[in-house]
């Protein structure tokens, strides 16, 4: 049976920009993965009339693979990050061209250090853009990337920026 949302094609990348002490140290341009639950939540609030958008994104640090020493990669039938950490609102987003673009920061300090699978070394791999109806009353994961895990210490004044790309076609 061939599934209708293959047609519906929206594609999307993340420019992740890593400082420590407001000083920029690495940056990344990474594909993600659109999920078949953020293609169906945004399909049918066409149909429904009930509104939805991207409203936050979320890190996490469970996409590593210990056993295979790898990085795990996302499929389109999964429905939440590995392991989420945090997850906060979108502080800016614009369209430009044939793409909506979302940005957010995230700093080290304010995420709860209890949050992280590994207390003593905390850090990140994967970032989820989350879609809301208008009234907030349903969450989910839109879209998923996962990455090379990026230490989070909060003694290294570590932050990051997060661009978030999703187009059409």
């Amino acid at each position: 049976m061939v599934n209708r949302l293959d047609n519906f094609k929206l594609n999307g990348k993340a420019l992740i920009s890593i400082y420590s002490k407001n000083k920029l140290i690495k940056e990344e341009s990474i594909c993600n993965i659109i999920l078949e639950q953020g293609k169906k939540n945004l399909l049918s609030s066409l149909l429904s009339g009930k509104r939805t958008k991207i409203t936050k994104m979320a890190i996490g640090d469970g996409a590593f693979n210990i056993s295979e020493n790898s990085i795990k990669i996302p499929t389109k039938n999964m429905t939440d990050l590995h392991h989420e950490v945090f997850r906060k609102n979108i502080e800016s987003s614009e369209i430009i061209n044939d793409q909506v673009v979302f940005t957010t920061n995230f700093s080290a300090i304010e995420v709860p250090k209890n949050s992280f699978l590994n207390l003593n070394d905390p850090f990140i791999n994967e970032i989820g853009l989350i879609i809301s109806t208008n009234d907030l009353s349903e969450e989910s994961v839109f879209s998923l990337l996962t990455f090379s895990s990026i230490p989070f210490k909060i003694t290294d004044e570590i932050s990051i920026a997060i661009r978030y790309t999703i187009s059409i076609g």
